[in-house]
């Protein structure tokens, strides 16, 4: 196997990097699922940064997901040269908070990264997000290069059979994925399951080969262990960058789960959408990756 290139095969699931010291590395250090952990918490009533706290504390996810020397990898959105209060990119405190929390979880180490649309540097330096990283001893990597890119095959998808995904998939044990919520005319929401196209080399193939299939077919490569959507502040005008504050609108809300597809079904509630009708969303519950509905015993709800 060449150095810069990790295959898929058939019959492995998704998170399986092919090689076999990543494999059984991955197995030991991404702890099981417990049976008491909430599938999806939906907390409301205050800052990105309290209502966080209120999770893991009443939740037990992180615990749930990290095993100690694990080591982590943080996706929030940062794809846009956008200061705080436009919240085209997710809450800079709110990733702060998080990777001290994955310290405290017991991770050796928590990289964060994003492949931007605006110039990397202003995205990193004027999100907030480079120095809530630096602040709490986490690292922030490039992402703006096609060299920081190794190639993957997914034989089971049909239209993402190959892409250049980022090499900091292939050195981390946990994938958190923190994106901001936004409203999007054209994918009906910004969520969960598009933030991950911020992992992979050219996006633009997902746009020319069926967005939906593409965005949904990423999970047979990789699924996150959990997912944190910021929708404390919705950038509901002008997506997906916004052009002031007054296209943001408080939710103050923050939803979190392990299943990718109720995440997102929940954020498009929270917007007053069907997600039935959000092609992405019903398209990746339908290959399996999560559910757009369920039980309600299965949902913890918080609030400040």
């Amino acid at each position: 196997m060449k150095r810069r290139e990790f295959i898929i095969k058939s019959g492995i699931g998704a998170g399986a990097l092919l090689s076999p010291g990543w494999l059984i590395k991955q197995q030991l250090l991404a702890a099981p699922i417990s049976k008491e952990t909430p599938r999806l918490t939906v907390a409301s009533g205050g800052t990105a940064v309290r209502l966080i706290e209120k999770v893991l504390q009443s939740t037990g996810y992180l615990e749930a997901i990290i095993r100690k020397g694990a080591k982590v990898l943080i996706k929030p959105t940062i794809a846009w040269d956008r200061t705080p209060e436009m919240a085209a990119n997710t809450n800079p405190e709110l990733v702060g908070k998080l990777i001290e929390a994955c310290y405290k979880a017991g991770a050796r180490q928590v990289l964060v990264v994003e492949h931007t649309i605006h110039p990397w540097t202003k995205c990193y330096k004027n999100s907030g997000i480079e120095r809530v990283t630096k602040d709490n001893r986490a690292k922030i990597l490039p992402g703006n290069e096609e060299l920081y890119y190794v190639d993957v095959q997914i034989p089971q998808a049909q239209k993402l059979k190959k892409l250049k995904v980022h090499e900091a998939l292939g050195k981390t044990d946990v994938l958190i994925n923190v994106p901001v919520l936004k409203a999007d005319p054209a994918t009906g929401i910004s969520g969960a399951i598009k933030n991950l196209t911020g992992l992979v080399w050219d996006r633009h193939f997902y746009y020319l080969n069926d967005f939906n299939r593409c965005a949904a077919e990423f999970l047979y490569f990789r699924k996150p262990d959990l997912n944190i959507v910021d929708a404390s502040r919705v950038l509901m005008r002008h997506t997906p960058a916004g052009e002031s504050p007054t296209d943001v609108e408080p939710k103050n809300t923050l939803i979190v789960s392990t299943d990718i597809v109720a995440a997102d079904a929940c954020a498009a509630r929270l917007l007053g959408l069907d997600p039935d009708q959000i092609g992405h969303i019903k398209l990746t519950g339908q290959l399996g990756f999560g559910a757009v509905h369920i039980p309600e015993r299965e949902i913890k709800q918080l609030s400040l």
